[in-house]
């Protein structure tokens, strides 16, 4: 079994979205930062238009996904937003920019060898 990691772009802006190819399908993923719940959130869209997931609160030092069943759509992974070096407790959830600023975020899956 190989492990993959992918290190996904972070923007300084309160909402953005991209596409990238995760497990050989392209994904639209979309960001967004929720002022009155003062928290980022993330959407997974399929390359045929159809929603993974939305709505997904970003929580750091957790396997955001893992307890999903996503394998229908090609996904076996999971994301995990981490510390940038220093760690600042509590910094996610005090601005839109905070998440560039204090986090990377990673896309990680395994696949049989």
């Amino acid at each position: 079994m190989t492990t993959t990691t992918i290190e996904l772009p972070l923007y300084n802006d309160p909402y953005f979205s991209y596409d990238i190819d995760l497990q050989g399908t392209n994904r639209k993923l979309t960001f967004r930062w929720n002022e009155r719940a003062s928290s980022w959130h993330f959407d997974i869209i399929h390359d045929t238009g159809e929603p993974v997931v939305l709505g997904v609160r970003m929580v750091k030092n957790y396997p955001m996904l893992i307890d999903y069943e996503l394998t229908g759509f090609g996904l076996n992974g999971y994301f995990a937003l981490v510390d940038a070096g220093e760690y600042k407790s509590g910094k996610l959830s005090t601005s839109p920019e905070a998440l560039v600023q204090w986090y990377r975020l990673f896309y990680i899956y395994t696949t049989e060898d």
